[in-house]
């Protein structure tokens, strides 16, 4: 009872205010009254000042109680409410019970009034104090891995915790009253409400074994136990209870079914295992009911290790399982410690400088992993979740933490790990052998029809068939364009091929390849596109984006057999660090996805799609190189490659290719690649040639003679360089790149060095960036891939000297900041 007794009287006779304090007094409690007559001061008064109890009149000038009385409970839900008056007949002091009044008192009978009084005061402080411990419950509660519920004295529950929730997946207050019979199993759930309604008859301890449905439908077993609280009266007064999941126990005792011995010693071990619980039960309740339903003794006894931190982090209370778990005989060896002392100094730093402010900042963490040091010095690793208690207003009280041993598991995890890495090796040794091996079975094949038919060419050379002669080396040619053809896949494969990045449309791009991809199909399959305005242009080789996108549409078209749909869309993606899991630079990017309603894959088939020469076509229906080389090229543009598919639901591979700037840098003003170049003579011109391999450099030299060029000749750099110094008049370089000691590029930059904006051609066999860089190629430079036709080397020299059919003419410098510059290495 407090010192002064804060009273509101609504009340319209002064005199009679006067006299209830007067009678209060008199009975020995000390009281400050305040009193209101009218509607307005009375909202007022309740809406500006805490009372400890409201005296009302029943009959007021253009008032009544009952309305003052549905006022206090809107303003004041938890201020007790007197009715004192002078006229109120038995109906109307029942009716005002039943809206809620605590009492009701005469005016002629003022000598009830103080024992009125104190018994709604009274029981106002019990209603507070139930609802702190009923707060205090539920916080440790939450903090518990067991699915935690109470109940009413009649038996309907009234709290689930939020595992419950999380377990059963039900929505908040679904389950409340006996809604929680509604994820038992049907054939448990007769025994089980037949059990519950028995504890709850007779007060008996509640326990039982049943199954509960999992969010995902799925029944697991659980151990269902539950004590009921006495007041001071022996009345029970809440029932607290846990469910306890046995799944794996249950499963454990139902294998070992058949040996009658072994299951006699289960059942001897597990009763043992329930009356020792239920001795611990027994003594935790015996110690509730002294300390009038304190939680004090459920959190010191509770099986999962427990304790609490002050605002500074240091220990205030520890459970009894925290200091068996952590090695300590009595709690005076921990209280006031702070508890990064049991922490190794990597985990003290983490969780001052992370974990504690998560956790003052968002007031709830749930399986934090740490590391703790018991006392014995072992290392334990352990996952913590947190919350924090407030009181009334809201100011912190101290931290409820809950502990899970998580040391077995991770090593086991760790042992996993071990296990996958060597799964893994020795699938990627696997895919070097597919790799090599069909390398060496399809080289052998063209290798054998070049030969062959170069030997039928020497065998009749002397001979008259002319159309014979031609026939073998055309045949010839053809199989060494075959070859060419499988090291392009290869070098694109291994993103090495030589590109020529340029601002691509991909709407005009997708539109001009549609009659080619309609006759590619067939009639059996449809192809939709969907490229709508506002594409951002794409920085890409626009030729090897067709041969990517054709690549995925024949793909599609084989997994639909018996016909399907395959639609190509273009759409603007913008990806975070967050969404490049597997490489790759946050930003812009043009997304080209192609779908089918095919057969789809299944994740492990998923995995190794882009696998060189992995194809499941039957033997000789493909290489395996299709989507190896999409995804050279696609990787090598800087962009990114996603397969979305499941069997039976059809596949999109979507490609992310980088925005192109060139566009919006015009769009700044800035300086792009523009201006004339004065066009050349493509029939004359001095080239200079620099080829270390006498055959291929006779073969190129004889092929632009006839072509009516002037050709100089260099078996290296050095004598290229020494030319040049001599005062050699040169219209264009021609060299191989992978030239002895100086190697094509360095030569390159030394000529342009001397012959500011010289047109150079690459010649190469090798993988592109061994010696190029990126496969980004500087304005002017172009690169031939061998083995070429002499007619190619012909008509890309013409080009390069006329200027304008090159890649850029030779005075034309890149500006430094234009996206030919940034790619180049």
């Amino acid at each position: 009872m407090p010192d002064a007794i804060h009273i509101l009287h609504l009340e319209d006779s002064p005199l009679d205010c006067e006299l209830v304090g007067a009678h209060l007094r008199k009975a020995g409690l000390e009281c400050e009254i305040t009193r209101v007559e009218t509607r307005e001061a009375f909202t007022d008064a309740l809406g500006t000042t805490r009372f400890d109890l409201v005296l009302a009149d029943f009959v007021l000038p253009g008032f009544d109680g009952l309305s003052a009385l549905q006022i206090a409970q809107d303003r004041a839900p938890d201020t007790p409410f007197i009715f004192l008056s002078g006229k109120m007949g038995e109906e109307l002091a029942v009716e005002a019970l039943r809206h809620g009044a605590r009492d009701y008192v005469l005016k002629e009978r003022l000598v009830r009034l103080a024992a009125a009084v104190n018994r709604a005061i009274d029981e106002a402080r019990i209603l507070v104090e139930r609802q702190q411990a009923e707060a205090k419950f539920r916080a440790l509660a939450e903090s518990m891995p067991q699915l935690v519920w109470s109940a009413q004295p009649q038996g309907a529950v009234d709290y689930l915790n939020g595992n419950w929730h999380d377990y059963t997946g039900a929505e908040n207050g679904e389950n409340i009253g006996d809604g929680w019979l509604a994820v038992l199993h049907p054939d448990d759930r007769r025994r089980t409400q037949d059990r519950w309604s028995t504890a709850v008859a007779t007060g008996e301890e509640y326990e039982i074994e049943y199954r509960l449905r999992r969010h995902d439908g799925v029944f697991r077993w659980f151990l269902g136990r539950a004590l009921p609280l006495y007041d001071k009266d022996g009345q029970i007064i809440r029932w607290f209870g846990t469910c306890t999941d046995i799944d794996d126990a249950i499963k454990f005792r139902t294998a070992l079914s058949e040996s009658r011995e072994e299951l006699e010693r289960l059942v001897d071990a597990r009763t043992g295992e329930l009356i020792s619980a239920n001795a611990k039960l027994r003594a935790e309740v015996a110690e509730r009911k002294r300390a009038q339903a304190d939680l004090s003794a459920l959190y010191a006894k509770t099986p999962v290790p427990l304790h609490s931190l002050d605002s500074e982090g240091r220990l205030l209370s520890v459970s009894d399982r925290w200091l068996e778990f952590m090695g300590y005989d009595d709690r005076s060896q921990v209280i006031g410690r702070h508890i990064t002392e049991f922490m190794p100094p990597d985990y003290a730093r983490l969780h001052l400088q992370s974990r504690w402010p998560e956790l003052m900042r968002e007031g709830v963490v749930r399986d934090l992993p740490y590391q703790i040091i018991k006392r014995s010095g072992e290392v334990a690793d352990i996952l913590v979740s947190a919350r924090i208690d407030r009181d009334e207003q809201g100011r912190f009280l101290r931290t409820m933490d809950a502990i899970v041993d998580v040391t077995a598991r991770l090593r086991a995890e760790a042992e996993r790990e071990r296990a996958e890495e060597a799964l893994r090796h020795a699938q990627k040794m696997d895919a070097l052998g597919q790799l090599t091996g069909g390398i060496a079975h399809d080289f052998n094949n063209l290798l054998t029809a070049i030969t062959g038919n170069l030997e039928l060419l020497n065998a009749r050379i002397d001979g008259d068939d002319r159309d014979g002669l031609r026939a073998h080396t055309t045949n010839a040619k053809a199989a060494a364009a075959r070859a060419a053809a499988l090291t392009q896949r290869l070098l694109a494969f291994a993103r090495r091929q030589p590109l020529r990045p340029d601002e691509t449309e991909p709407g005009t791009l997708i539109r001009g390849m549609e009659e080619l991809l309609g006759r590619t199909v067939g009639e059996q399959v449809s192809i939709r596109t969907e490229a709508p305005p506002g594409i951002w242009p794409a920085w890409c080789d626009a030729n090897q984006l067709e041969i990517a996108l054709l690549n995925l549409v024949v793909n599609a078209r084989d997994a639909m057999p018996d016909g399907g749909r395959i639609t190509i869309t273009a759409a603007n993606a913008r990806l975070t660090e967050a969404e490049l899991t597997h490489g790759g630079q946050p930003g812009d990017y043009v997304r080209l996805s192609v779908s089918d309603t095919g057969s789809g894959m299944a994740p492990d088939i998923i995995a190794r799609a882009f696998d060189p020469f992995f194809t499941t076509k039957p033997i000789g229906q493909g290489t395996g190189l299709g989507l190896s080389q999409v995804y050279g090229f696609v990787s090598q543009s800087n962009g990114v490659v996603r397969i979305e598919s499941l069997p039976g639901r059809g596949t999109t591979v979507h490609l992310f290719l980088p925005r192109s700037e060139k566009g919006r840098l015009e769009q700044a003003g800035e300086p792009v690649v523009a201006a004339t170049i004065e066009a050349r003579n493509a029939t004359s011109g001095t080239v200079l040639i620099v080829e270390d391999e006498v055959l291929v450099r006779m073969v190129a030299v004889q092929a632009l003679q006839d072509a009516g060029l002037q050709v100089v000749e260099a078996s290296d750099g050095a004598q290229a360089l020494a030319l040049l110094d001599d005062g050699l008049r040169l219209d264009l370089l021609v060299s191989d790149v992978g030239l002895p000691g100086m190697n094509g590029r360095q030569l390159a930059e030394a000529a342009r060095e001397r012959r500011p904006g010289l047109g150079v051609l690459f010649m190469t066999g090798y993988a592109f960036d061994v010696t190029l860089g990126t496969g980004i190629l500087e304005p002017g430079c172009q690169v031939l891939q061998k083995p070429f036709e002499t007619r190619i080397l012909v008509t890309r020299v013409r080009e390069m000297l006329s200027g304008p059919g090159g890649a850029a003419g030779p005075d034309f410098p890149a500006p430094e900041n234009s996206p030919a510059k940034r790619h180049y290495a």
